[in-house]
């Protein structure tokens, strides 16, 4: 293990960042410390795979770049699985637990509905349970226009690959700038 070859295609949970509450950052890193990504390898792809903890697969080429952010990563420790940080954050937001165990505010749960395609029909339940357990009203659909909802900005929660550079860093990070940025509604070449 793994033993599934190494994609030039990290999958990435996407959001659209002009949309409440994604907006905020808290509430991305809320979501991700929900995420146990080594349980959505091993129930998912049955250990045929790996992660990653950055945009870029983990190619020859690119060690030289990524062996040296060791400091960020510890610094912003995106792959921390840790339940209790989501709720925290929550909670410091003003979301409280109602009587079925989802965050609501105001009368309104926090519901996430992710779009995907057909190519990630197995892990996203895995994901969803992990969302579920952390408290989130989680739900998925994969509908036929989901990549129009993607660059439109209309999903606002998404799992889609994130690829592009395979020697240097510079073709995946540069589909991070503001040039991509579109209003929610008209199309983004990149999202």
């Amino acid at each position: 293990p793994p033993y599934g070859y190494l994609d030039y295609w990290p999958i990435t949970l996407g959001f659209n960042c002009l949309a409440p509450p994604y907006d905020d950052p808290e509430i991305r890193w809320a979501i991700n410390y929900a995420i146990d990504r080594q349980q959505i390898i091993d129930v998912g792809w049955q250990g045929a795979g790996d992660y990653t903890l950055l945009p870029f697969p983990d190619y020859p080429p690119l060690r030289q770049f990524t062996s040296q952010i060791d400091d960020l990563l510890e610094k912003y420790p995106v792959g921390l699985h840790d339940p209790t940080k989501t709720a925290d954050i929550l909670a410091r937001k003003g979301w409280v637990r109602d009587e079925e165990d989802f965050w609501s505010r105001d009368g309104e749960r926090f519901k996430l509905v992710i779009d995907i395609g057909p190519l990630f029909q197995d892990i996203i339940p895995v994901l969803i349970q992990q969302l579920r357990r952390a408290g989130f009203e989680a739900t998925y659909r994969s509908t036929a226009d989901n990549y129009t909802r993607m660059t439109q900005g209309t999903a606002t929660v998404y799992l889609w690959g994130n690829g592009g550079s395979v020697r240097d860093p510079f073709f995946t990070l540069r589909l991070y700038t503001s040039q991509y940025v579109k209003p929610t509604g008209e199309h983004a070449e990149h999202f």
